[in-house]
């Protein structure tokens, strides 16, 4: 086991590194420039230290953490290659964020080479990189007694985005906005996020604590990004105070990030209107971010296509799981629930 400067600790620790240079890939947190390491059981404390969030008490000098997740590939639903195809363009043409840090979450991968072209497309700018890594956990899977445990065990999206919060906030950020993998901002978009996001913080004398940028589903042309009329979910951003987080109870493809959104105010009925907020909503729907399509064209343009394919992508990624494991096969993963239909 490898040793790191701990700056919680003052002293030389045992670290698990996230990082193709280094040979381990375990939860914990490596700047790739400066040499600081988190590990797992540090995460508690760096929030508790920094819950103050004072200037004396930062980590950080930028006030947004821009939280993306990285998770399986999970075919019919993705093209093969497409996961990758799409981080790679997003390091590559994203342009800096100002007064924004890029934060990079894996999540439980389960496919070693697709994890080693995660961290070859990170790398490969050579700028500093925030990085976390949560493990899938062979023996968590292997005692799941139904498909929602086996989802929560191989996928557990809603403890992933809670746990990438407490990472930032830890660390010092004063807000952090949490989206999917394959999604992306342009300058401007992001220029326009930021002072929308100033000019409610002066009308509303700071109080408001979250906000959500709207997804444009888009796709990739030649090495072109091309975006589609569709208007779809939003990705939520949280202030350093905020007490709402994502609900770890609620399995990935089942409203899991919607039922925040409801919370927060959006919760105006109807597919095509989920950008819209109440009156008196807790939140402000204040810019829009570029997903990246990893499926065929139908897909990105038609949400019932997108949800039969996720089903038969989960179906197919347990099935895999268990012939690899030797576990016996559990039949039909939704046992004949109803899932609500979502991006």
């Amino acid at each position: 086991m490898k040793e790191a400067w701990n700056p919680l600790t003052g002293k030389k620790e045992s670290a698990r590194w996230v990082s193709n240079r280094f040979g381990e890939h375990r939860f914990g947190v490596k700047f790739l420039k400066g040499g600081e390491v988190f590990c797992d059981t540090e995460i508690d404390k760096l929030e508790e230290r920094h819950c103050k969030n004072t200037y004396e008490n930062r980590l950080v000098r930028s006030p947004w953490a821009v939280i993306r997740i990285l998770g399986n590939a999970l075919p019919p639903r993705d093209i093969p290659g497409m996961r990758n195809t799409s981080l790679k363009f997003i390091v590559e043409t994203e342009p800096d964020l100002a007064y924004g840090d890029k934060l990079w979450v894996l999540n439980k991968l389960t496919d070693k080479e697709l994890e080693s072209q995660y961290l070859n497309s990170l790398h490969s700018t050579g700028e500093p990189l925030r990085l976390m890594a949560l493990d899938f956990d062979e023996k968590e899977y292997l005692a799941a007694g139904n498909f929602d445990e086996k989802i929560q065990a191989c996928i557990s999206i809603n403890k992933a985005r809670n746990t990438a919060l407490k990472w930032a906030f830890g660390m010092g950020y004063s807000w952090a906005i949490v989206m999917d993998g394959d999604c992306m901002w342009t300058e401007d978009a992001w220029d326009l996020f930021l002072s929308r996001h100033a000019l409610d913080q002066r009308e509303t004398r700071h109080q408001r604590k979250y906000y959500t940028a709207t997804t444009i589903r888009s796709y990739l042309d030649d090495g072109v990004l091309m975006a589609t009329s569709e208007f779809t979910e939003c990705h939520p951003a949280f202030a350093w105070n905020s007490e709402l987080r994502f609900d770890e109870g609620l399995v990935f493809g089942r409203a899991e990030k919607q039922t925040l959104l409801r919370l927060l105010g959006h919760d105006i009925p109807g597919y095509e209107n989920q950008w819209k907020t109440s009156p008196n909503a807790l939140t402000a729907c204040i810019g829009e971010v570029y997903h990246i399509g990893t499926g065929n064209e139908r897909a990105e343009r038609d949400v019932n296509v997108r949800v039969a394919l996720r089903q038969a992508s989960l179906q197919q990624h347990f099935d895999w799981l268990d012939k690899s494991l030797q576990v016996p096969a559990c039949g039909n993963i939704f046992n004949g629930s109803k899932e609500i239909q979502i991006t």
